[in-house]
């Protein structure tokens, strides 16, 4: 029996529009208008999944709607736990941590590029990038059939069913591994790079002046990048079903973790997904820059053709 709460369902899915327009602008900026970089690439490997999974969902979102109300549109019996359902759930969990794989890897080269600028220049140059990502790609995917192999424990937890708690076998171990050790990491990047960003202030550094304020500039947005969707993380990081089963139901804290996780699923990994894809606009200068020059031409582009019309 399949727990899903369909408030959450619809809102999981209206989050998905904006992010929709979010990762459609991140990718035309980033093929047009923003120059080739680690930024850019990592910009194009989390926008490119996160939209053909929220294209999808809503198509399926409507579908199911559209037959609800209009039996006579679609033939397709309305439950959950269908291969469509499924399908999405799978995506999103590939979206999901793609974004946890995909953020360490980004805050760890640019964190090493100013510690260690010419190991990044001889090793991490090229195809090097792209294989890295690759790597975050696949491990996404096989964390995301191991979520989907898995019991939720975490919903008997929850909602008290009469389903027992079953026997912790790899899946719950190795998304338990996951999501603590990637979290863990997260976790200690940030104060990194806080403690780089304090430190390039009192480096006595032969680089010039410029050099370390652009450091610093592209450090505090990473910063401000990576943490609102951390704090969207924790839930899933904390709550899974290895903690479920070895923790008592009446754990405190860690029971209200798991209700927010359980509870408000697809709002949570929706809006981590908008978070991560609108961030990039907001947060990281060429993608500002790039956003702002291409409303500045739309709006001259107007008044010509208001001028020509006169």
């Amino acid at each position: 029996m399949d727990f899903h709460n369909p408030i959450d369902e619809i809102i999981g899915n209206c989050i998905l529009v904006p992010n929709i327009v979010a990762n459609v602008s991140v990718i035309y900026l980033s093929l047009r208008r923003v120059k080739s970089s680690m930024m850019q690439k990592f910009a194009l490997n989390l926008c490119v999944p996160s939209l053909a999974f929220s294209i999808y969902s809503i198509t399926v979102f409507s579908i199911k709607h559209l037959n609800k109300y209009e039996e006579l549109v679609m033939d397709i019996k309305i439950q959950r736990n269908t291969f469509l359902d499924r399908t999405a759930d799978f995506i999103l969990y590939v979206c999901a941590y793609d974004y946890q794989m995909l953020v360490i890897s980004l805050v760890a080269i640019t964190y090493m590029a100013f510690a260690k600028p010419l190991f990044v220049q001889e090793r991490l140059g090229g195809w090097a990038i792209h294989v890295i990502f690759i790597i975050c790609h696949a491990t996404a995917l096989l964390m995301a059939v191991a979520a989907m192999s898995s019991e939720d424990q975490t919903e008997v937890l929850v909602y008290h069913t009469e389903r027992k708690m079953k026997d912790i076998d790899w899946t719950d171990i190795t998304e338990a591994v996951f999501c603590l050790v990637s979290f863990t990491i997260l976790i200690t990047l940030y104060f990194v790079c806080i403690k780089a960003v304090i430190g390039f202030s009192r480096r006595n550094s032969v680089a010039s002046q410029g050099t370390k304020d652009r450091r610093k500039k592209q450090l505090h947005a990473i910063l401000a990048y990576i943490t609102p969707p951390n704090l969207l993380v924790i839930p899933t990081s904390i709550c899974v079903d290895l903690l479920a089963v070895l923790l008592s139901q009446d754990t405190p804290v860690f029971k209200q973790i798991c209700q927010a996780k359980v509870v408000f699923h697809d709002t949570l990994l929706a809006s981590r997904l908008f978070i991560s894809s609108a961030g990039i606009l907001i947060a990281f200068p060429d993608y500002r820059n790039a956003l702002k020059e291409a409303f500045c031409l739309q709006s001259a582009f107007k008044r010509v053709v208001r001028t020509i019309s006169i």
